[in-house]
């Protein structure tokens, strides 16, 4: 599939519920996966999601130091890193190479009350800069880092759904112009 699409890295995500699997079994089927597509000549990135099996940044980074797979990396989208616990003494701890794509949004400080936290990551994320995420900060240490290769924006929310694709492009253009291209010095 990898070569009939023409990619060169796919993402990895854990599609069951926390403490369905033990971490050292996790780690081996990662570390099979990122076998398998070194043998396609394939990066394999994976994915935490505060709601699901690798919940956290830190169990990624955990799993990825285990697992050691030069053509491994860690998605970081800023939703599941401040619904899963930030920590920044962690995020500066990780080489910014192994921070191989960065998802960017915001969203309100704290899940609306009487909301579940999957529902607020799929229905109430915001453009960056319109919620309560420090996405200034967070940009500007992933700079320091060396981690910003890769970078897209990523909003799941019934408002962005309702936007054509010229509007969207003009938002993540408007996103990239403010959060990216400065270097607040």
């Amino acid at each position: 599939m990898a070569s009939a699409l023409q990619v060169n890295s796919f993402t990895a995500w854990s599609g069951f519920a926390s403490g369905r699997y033990s971490l050292a079994e996790i780690e081996d089927a990662f570390g099979q996966l990122c076998a398998r597509a070194s043998q396609e000549g394939l990066r394999c990135d994976l994915e935490f999601i505060p709601v699901l099996g690798v919940h956290s940044l830190k169990m990624a980074w955990d799993i990825l130091r285990h697992v050691n797979a030069e053509n491994s990396g860690i998605v970081f989208d800023f939703w599941h890193y401040m619904r899963s616990g930030p920590d920044e003494a962690l995020l500066r701890s990780i080489p910014g190479e192994k921070i191989t794509a960065v998802q960017l949004c915001d969203a309100t400080a704290y899940v609306p009350e009487g909301m579940s936290l999957a529902y607020d990551g799929l229905n109430n994320r915001l453009a960056p800069g319109d919620g309560a995420f420090p996405i200034v900060s967070l940009v500007k240490t992933l700079r320091e880092m060396g981690a910003l290769n890769n970078v897209g924006v990523e909003v799941f929310s019934p408002r962005f759904d309702r936007l054509d694709a010229q509007t969207i492009g003009n938002l993540t253009r408007e996103v990239f112009d403010r959060f990216l291209a400065s270097d607040w010095s």
